[in-house]
């Protein structure tokens, strides 16, 4: 066999998905949460970049495009933890009420 199984991947993951679902539960601060959303999409995104050995292609076209808008997704969040940091002197989301819409 050539390389690594998909399945290594997969649990990989799984695992990945895992560690980001328990740090969006878990924490409070607007930047933790923005780092678990985005090893929720690394997760996501071995999948996709995985599933060109079982036979789909169109995963590391479709694993790019989302990591470019992940990017611009960091971007606007961590310019968000700034304004809210500057305004109200922390970055946590708990004690944000007025913020609900």
């Amino acid at each position: 066999m050539n390389g690594l199984s998909p399945n290594f991947f997969i649990v990989i993951s799984g695992i990945l998905l895992s560690v980001g679902l328990y740090g969006l539960a878990s924490k409070k601060g607007m930047i933790r949460i923005l780092i678990s959303i985005e090893i929720i999409l690394a997760g996501v995104l071995i999948n996709f970049v995985a599933l060109p050995s079982v036979g789909i292609v169109a995963g590391r076209t479709f694993a790019i495009i989302a990591i470019l808008l992940a990017a611009s997704e960091m971007a606007v969040g961590v310019g968000m933890a700034i304004l809210l940091k500057t305004v109200y002197g922390s970055t946590s989301v708990a004690e944000r009420q007025e913020l609900k819409g």
